[in-house]
């Protein structure tokens, strides 16, 4: 893993426009992959590397696994951000994170049949939002539809596709970059 975090570091580039701040997809290339493993322990693993302020937003509304993971409940979610977007301030922001490990994490909902639609629009302006307070922003999203039609992956300066080695496991991936390109 820490292969990884070098290699992250190294091609880090900024947009134009974007600030300082690195926004990170990663999408599973087949659900069970650990994706979401990656995902929490990239978070804090850049958080605690540098002190960079970091963001973790879980947009799995069907498993929840970061909030699982990292032992979190919250009586608020993405969807609440989604929904409360046009009044969003510090204030509210604050009461929508949780703070874990170093990190801010927005959680996924707890019940599994919430429905969150953000759309390339509303993500655009969440992640104008993230950029100005945040070094980093990792977005762990279910799969690559969710993260291209929520607008995630578009969004995003670098897309993470986490695979395991099982023969299932890398034909999935290879459908799913091909569905990204």
């Amino acid at each position: 893993v820490r292969g990884l975090f070098d290699r992250l570091e190294r091609g880090r580039t900024r947009a134009p426009g974007c600030g300082a701040c690195k926004v990170y997809c990663v999408i599973p290339g087949k659900p069970g992959c650990g994706a979401s493993a990656l995902a929490a322990h990239l978070a804090i693993r850049m958080g605690a590397d540098n002190g960079s302020r970091v963001l973790l937003v879980d947009a799995d509304s069907l498993t929840g696994s970061i909030g699982f993971m990292l032992k979190l409940k919250s009586e608020f979610h993405l969807g609440d951000a989604v929904l409360d977007w046009k009044r969003m301030d510090e204030d509210l922001w604050r009461r929508l994170t949780v703070p874990a490990s170093g990190i801010d994490v927005l959680l996924a909902p707890d019940n599994p049949s919430t429905r969150i639609e953000v759309g390339r629009q509303i993500a655009g302006e969440l992640a104008a939002f993230w950029r100005e307070r945040y070094d980093v922003v990792v977005v762990d999203t279910p799969d690559v539809h969710v993260a291209t039609e929520s607008g995630f992956a578009a969004i995003a300066d670098q897309v993470l596709v986490v695979t395991t080695n099982e023969l299932a496991a890398l034909h999935a991936t290879r459908r799913a970059i091909d569905y990204l390109d």
